[in-house]
C-alpha cells in the first residue's frame, strides 16, 4: 500500500514541477517588439549640434534664430526639475517666445563659456511616434557679478515631428550647480 502511495506522490511532483517550470519560464520570458531604431548620427542629430553650438554666442537674437530655422511655428519647452505643477508632471509648456525671455534674463547673470557635447545623442526613431533625439553637455558657466565659473550638467530631447522640425523641447538642468 505504501509503495502504490509513493508512485502516486512522485507522478504528482513531476506533473507539479513540470507545471511550475512551464509557468516560470512562461512568466518570464518576453517577446521582443521593434519599435523603431536608434541612430548615433544623421539629420536630426545634426540639426541638434548646430542649435546648440549657437547658444555659445549667449546671443538670444541669434539663439531664437536658430530655433526658427529649425522649428516648428508653435514649438513648446518643458523644464521638468523647475517648472511643473500636478497637471504637467514633464513641467508646464511654455512658447519659444517666453523661453528666450528666460534664457535672456539667465544670460544677464550668467555667460556661456563653452558647451562640450557628452558621448552622442541618441536619435529614437520610432515606429509609431515622432521622433526624438537626446543629448546630453557639459555647459561651463561663468557668474558675471562673482567671475566664478562652474561646470553643470544638461540632458535635452528634442522631438522631431514628420517634417523633421523640432516641435518640442525638454531640458533637465539643474541650476543649484551653477557658479556662486
Amino acid at each position: 500500500m505504501f509503495g502504490f502511495i509513493n508512485h502516486k506522490f512522485l507522478k504528482m511532483k513531476k506533473i507539479s514541477m513540470l507545471l511550475f517550470f512551464l509557468f516560470y519560464a512562461n512568466s518570464f520570458s518576453q517577446i521582443k517588439q521593434l519599435n523603431g531604431s536608434v541612430y548615433k548620427d544623421g539629420g536630426y542629430v545634426n540639426s541638434v549640434r548646430s542649435l546648440m553650438s549657437t547658444y555659445k554666442t549667449n546671443d538670444i537674437s541669434k539663439i531664437k534664430k536658430a530655433y526658427k530655422k529649425i522649428s516648428s511655428d508653435n514649438i513648446i519647452f518643458r523644464d521638468p526639475l523647475n517648472n511643473m505643477d500636478g497637471q504637467n508632471p514633464f513641467g508646464v509648456s511654455i512658447s519659444l517666445e517666453n523661453e528666450m525671455e528666460n534664457m535672456g534674463g539667465f544670460l544677464k547673470s550668467y555667460e556661456l563659456l563653452s558647451i562640450e557635447e557628452v558621448g552622442y545623442p541618441d536619435h529614437l526613431d520610432y515606429k509609431e511616434n515622432n521622433d526624438l533625439v537626446i543629448s546630453w553637455w557639459n555647459i561651463n558657466w561663468r557668474n558675471k557679478s562673482s567671475g566664478n565659473e562652474k561646470i553643470t550638467h544638461l540632458m535635452v530631447g528634442h522631438h522631431f515631428n514628420q517634417n523633421g522640425k523640432i516641435i518640442s523641447e525638454t531640458y533637465y538642468f539643474n541650476p543649484s550647480g551653477l557658479p556662486k
